[in-house]
């Protein structure tokens, strides 16, 4: 019995920790991507420097999401596994 109790607060706990890495790896990203959004927006518009800033930005943006899903799934991986 005690064990079970003991699995099961282990299992709450892993449980909170993946919640705040995502809510972490969202804050970050968005921070990350307004930075880079600002950075093109000082551009001038129409400019091939503003194109290819664009382009940059949802390349970093498309990286930054498989950043974050990778990183979920290892620390899930590595949690649950360890167990």
């Amino acid at each position: 019995m005690l064990e079970q109790y003991y699995d099961g607060e282990l299992t709450a706990y892993t449980r909170s920790w993946a919640l705040a890495l995502e809510a972490s790896g969202i804050r970050d990203s968005v921070q990350a991507v307004g930075m880079e959004e600002q950075l093109l927006q000082a551009l001038p518009p129409g400019s091939l420097a503003a194109a290819i800033g664009e382009e940059l930005v949802l390349d970093s943006a498309a990286r930054i999401r498989d950043l974050n899903t990778e990183a979920n799934a290892y620390f899930r991986q590595r949690a649950f596994r360890e167990r």
